[in-house]
């Protein structure tokens, strides 16, 4: 450090006099401690921002990718229920045309054992095929008049899930009982 007023040099950092003009040097200690101290706040400053900054950065960095996840999870979620109803349509087009054949194969056996003729649909039933947008409760209040007997036509067609049908499909209205 050197004198301000002499230009000495050699000076030690906690002289209060210069030894060569005999000049206060107090004053200059105070700006080098406060100088020193505003370098180490401006620095701490700078490093909590960085942090601050870095801190951000992550967080919005993580939310991205795990938005990207849970879309890309949701996804599939949609294609595995779209899948799942085709499965279930599926099955019960299956399950319909399994309990038709095995009515036709049981009508043609008796058929040949007894030489009797033996129909499909009971007397004074109706066929009725399923139209998009029919539920079986529809259907109940349209040939019965009541809703709850959708459990009827459930029963009289064989259906493995009431909450499925097919569209196209042909139930058998039995009214009689």
């Amino acid at each position: 450090m050197n004198c301000p007023i002499c230009q000495f040099t050699n000076l030690k950092g906690d002289e209060i006099t210069c030894p060569n003009c005999n000049s206060d040097l107090q004053f200059l200690n105070q700006i080098r401690i406060t100088s020193e101290s505003v370098r180490k706040e401006r620095l701490l400053i700078i490093l909590i921002s960085i942090a601050l900054l870095l801190s951000v950065a992550s967080t919005i960095f993580l939310y991205v990718k795990a938005r990207s996840i849970i879309d890309a999870a949701y996804g599939e979620i949609i294609q595995l229920r779209a899948d799942n109803a085709a499965m279930r349509n599926t099955i019960s087009e299956l399950n319909l045309k399994l309990s038709n054949t095995t009515l036709l194969q049981v009508d043609n056996k008796d058929l040949e054992e007894k030489d009797t003729k033996i129909s499909i649909k009971p007397e004074g039933a109706t066929e009725y095929i399923v139209l998009e947008g029919d539920n079986l409760w529809k259907i109940a209040i349209k040939f019965y008049g009541d809703g709850f007997k959708f459990s009827k036509i459930e029963t009289d067609n064989k259906i493995a899930d009431p909450s499925v049908i097919v569209v196209g499909t042909t139930l058998i209205i039995n009214k009689n009982n």
